[in-house]
């Protein structure tokens, strides 16, 4: 029969004979009798795409391919077994590349993001299924690879699911299209028992149906009913985090764990979870710190500082202001001044903060230092930043002093705030606290138009360093060296702001 075949003319029926063969060699167990009879239905498919009889043809298309994803798979899996892994990946590659660009139908082009999308997550399990050397599973043969790609096309297929099938959410003709389409009702049409319906028939049966009954308007709307009740949204973050989970076995991808969390953190802020994206936000962010990514690290500090007012996070969308203007960030300038703004809003007056009004629960301390001291409270612990906002130099005015001698510590404040601010009370800690010292300023944080350099005022301009001196008398023979450095920015402490660790 083979050699009767015109490969012109008849590639359909030779497509049906290789597959065929190679079937039942897969089923004899015949390897490599399989995989060429596999590669030749492949060939023929291939060939087929180009033929003017089927170019313009979207149906037949969509059955293409359908076939050419049976086919890579098993030509994949035949591959895995045979322990020929780049020859797996290099026949993969070939085909999404045959068929990315084919579309099909443009009114249902969510249905093509979701066979590339399969068609990645297929091969990734294909790779867990046949482990290779971890010294060689990387690029293009590591699993995760194909679970972060197959994640990434469904994102595109929500985007234009989203476009194509959400105007069409309310619409009867959507509901009423659910129950025309039953599988197992029976088609007056039917010529045997068992014959699908016209929906559901082989493509060559339809093909003489007559004009109109191929693609019909009720096929549209089976398919956006069926769209339309898909979860994109758990279905794009279970397969980020089985990439994720992929990317951490040994050798470990650090800077694609920290994308893939990215992502995931994208999807669950849009789905408005945003407990699950705080949460990883705050993991990426340490690393970002730790490697100064300060453009990146702006990005995922603008989300956080979203996160935690949706959540009412007082405390939390402090800290992420705070670090939002320090001078590293990439946050425009505008933005800073009214991220200063709100700071001071909430401090002064929380009720007057926008919606949802942030309880601010007291005392609040926020360390703006590089490093954690063994001293350092609990509270700090969790709220420590590491772009400092103010410099800070101490200095004695003499080394050695003797008792009932007066003496002098000098104190030089240099503020990194966008805007002038003013603090409430600066204070001074001693490995003594005999010599502790506290500065007061009577007018409020918020006013920060009476500008003056008085030893009283602690009103700072931007970058505009200050000097403050305070007189001491020593008292018995003792090594006295300054502990810390504490501005207060209310007058009942709900508001701690430690400058740096000073020895």
């Amino acid at each position: 029969m083979r050699t009767h075949l015109n490969r012109v003319t008849q590639l359909p029926l030779l497509i049906r004979l290789n597959f065929k063969i190679a079937y039942y060699g897969d089923f004899r167990a015949n390897t490599k009798s399989a995989l060429k009879h596999y590669t030749q239905a492949y060939n023929c498919l291939r060939d087929m795409r180009g033929m003017d009889l089927y170019a313009n043809d979207n149906l037949r298309l969509q059955e293409m391919k359908v076939i050419a994803s049976y086919l890579n798979f098993k030509l994949g899996r035949l591959y895995f077994q045979l322990n020929t892994v780049p020859d797996a990946v290099i026949s993969f590659q070939k085909h999404i590349q045959l068929f990315k660009g084919k579309v099909g139908y443009s009114d249902r082009e969510y249905e093509h993001w979701a066979w590339v999308s399969r068609e990645y997550q297929v091969m990734g399990e294909l790779l867990d299924m046949f482990p290779s050397n971890p010294t060689i599973n990387r690029g293009y043969s590591h699993p995760g690879y194909y679970y972060q790609y197959a994640a990434k096309y469904a994102i595109d297929r929500k985007k234009q699911s989203k476009r194509q099938c959400e105007p069409y959410r309310d619409s009867p003709k959507v509901d009423n299209t659910v129950d025309k389409f039953n599988p197992l009702a029976i088609d007056p049409n039917q010529t045997f028992v068992g014959q699908p319906p016209l929906s559901l028939a082989h493509p060559l049966e339809m093909l003489d149906a007559g004009p109109g009954l191929i693609v019909t308007e009720d096929d549209l709307f089976h398919s956006i009913s069926q769209e339309l009740v898909v979860d994109h949204t758990a279905m794009i973050i279970d397969l980020l985090t089985t990439a994720w989970m992929r990317y951490k076995r040994p050798p470990k991808s650090k800077r694609m764990i920290l994308y893939i969390a990215s992502q995931m953190v994208q999807e669950h802020y849009q789905a408005k979870q945003w407990n699950l994206a705080k949460r990883f936000l705050d993991k990426i962010t340490k690393s970002y710190r730790k490697e100064q990514w300060y453009t990146l690290l702006t990005h995922n500090l603008i989300i956080s500082l979203s996160c935690a007012h949706h959540l009412s996070l007082s405390s939390d969308y402090l800290l992420y202001a705070l670090e939002l203007i320090s001078p590293h960030m990439t946050t425009p300038n505008d933005e800073k001044n009214k991220l200063q703004d709100q700071i001071l809003t909430i401090l002064s007056n929380p009720s007057l903060f926008p919606s949802p009004s942030l309880p601010f629960p007291g005392p609040i301390e926020i360390s703006l230092h590089y490093a954690e001291t063994p001293t350092t409270p609990q509270s700090a612990k969790n709220t420590t930043i590491t772009n400092p906002l103010i410099n800070v130099k101490v200095q004695f005015t003499q080394p050695i002093v003797f008792a009932q001698v007066p003496f002098q510590f000098l104190v030089k404040l240099e503020t990194l705030f966008p805007k002038p601010i003013r603090f409430k009370r600066l204070k001074l800690n001693f490995s003594d606290p005999r010599y502790n010292q506290e500065k007061f300023d009577p007018l409020k944080i918020t006013d920060v138009s009476n500008y003056s350099d008085t030893p009283d005022s602690l009103l700072f301009l931007p970058n505009t360093p200050r000097v403050f001196t305070f007189s001491m008398i020593g008292m018995e023979k003792l090594d006295l060296e300054c502990i810390s450095v504490l501005l207060f920015m209310s007058g009942s402490d709900s508001f701690v702001y430690t400058p740096s660790p000073i020895t």
